[in-house]
């Protein structure tokens, strides 16, 4: 099952870091062993005023920031809900023993790869290159060291990842870190959002899938398309969690209908509720026809017969876009940044 791959199974894990660190939330954990009191109280920073519709950096970046996108704009369509963070992290742990050793500006924390724009990590100074080493006045460079092995393991990392959230839930985190090799504290602010863990795993066929849980795409399609139809990629998945479509197991490419067999009606539903979910991130309406013919011409398309074809995809999204599109945006005004 995907959670096996993405929890502790990953092949190359020297470069599939992004995995577990592209996990926005995940199901709670073990809490931290109790501390010291809290931390000096930084100045609390305000939850971001609207998100950034324009993912840069890394490609474990941009599949990051359109997930955090897509479950804050989303989070009432969602099943159950978690504290996102827009954090991005590994650990020593994370790598090789051999690579370890070669590893330098990481400690026993855990270093943060990369931050969403917009997000509470964003807005309260986080940066790439920073290493968490506390949270709430708990040491964390020996926290859940048992998760570690001979190999290469994100264990501790989605462990934190889930105690982070649970901790956010209660009220703003206080976290100690190191940053340009001073320590100093800062406020991670609370900002609800669907509880889905986003991924990005190799490979070279474009996919995407869902089991309820994780959602996860391939760098095949992150090189295929551009933000606005793998948004809406994204978004389709995520709409067969808020309906309830992928509970159990794995949905393989559910989106695009390549070796999977899901009934036309729960296809067709994700497609039109997907565009909706995309548009609430900001993206464009012409997302899911810009998806569907770049994987036609990209001969990745092998359609079951329990999948709508291509043309009466496109077809469909492209009506419901000229429908939404003579809506008025039901979005609040704060939602998505114009500039």
């Amino acid at each position: 099952m995907i959670i096996a791959d993405i929890a502790g199974r990953l092949l190359k894990p020297d470069t599939l870091l992004v995995a577990v660190g592209c996990v926005l939330a995940c199901a709670a954990s073990q809490a931290l062993a109790a501390g010291a009191g809290l931390l000096e109280p930084a100045a609390m920073p305000e939850p971001p005023p609207c998100i950034t519709a324009k993912p840069a950096g890394s490609p474990a970046l941009r599949v990051a920031t359109i997930g955090y996108q897509l479950a804050v704009a989303n989070k009432a369509d969602c099943p159950s809900h978690a504290m996102l963070s827009g954090l991005l992290l590994h650990d020593r742990a994370a790598y090789s023993e051999k690579t370890r050793r070669t590893l330098t500006g990481l400690g026993n924390g855990f270093g943060i790869l990369g931050v969403v724009a917009g997000s509470p990590a964003d807005a309260a100074g986080l940066t790439a290159g920073d290493e968490i080493i506390g949270l709430d006045g708990a040491p964390l460079t020996e926290w859940r060291t048992d998760l570690e092995s001979a190999g290469a393991t994100y264990a501790r990392v989605e462990a934190f990842t889930a105690t982070l959230s649970k901790t956010l839930s209660h009220g703003p985190a206080h976290l100690r870190i190191v940053h340009a090799g001073q320590e100093r504290d800062v406020i991670l602010a609370q900002q609800p959002g669907c509880d889905v863990s986003f991924a990005l795993l190799p490979g070279r066929k474009p996919d995407a899938w869902t089991d309820g849980r994780y959602l996860a795409v391939t760098a095949g399609l992150t090189d295929l398309v551009g933000d606005d139809a793998l948004a809406f990629a994204m978004a389709h998945e995520l709409a067969h969690v808020a309906l309830g479509h992928a509970k159990e197991a794995e949905r393989p490419l559910a989106a695009f209908g390549i070796g999977a067999g899901h009934v036309r009606q729960e296809e067709s539903q994700a497609d039109l509720l997907g565009l909706r979910f995309s548009q609430a991130a900001g993206y464009s309406l012409s997302g899911g026809a810009m998806l569907f013919n770049a994987l036609a011409k990209s001969g990745s398309l092998r359609w079951g017969l329990t999948h709508p074809s291509n043309n009466a995809r496109i077809t469909a999204l492209t009506q419901e876009a000229a429908h939404l599109a003579q809506q008025p945006s039901s979005l609040p005004k704060s939602t998505i940044c114009t500039d």
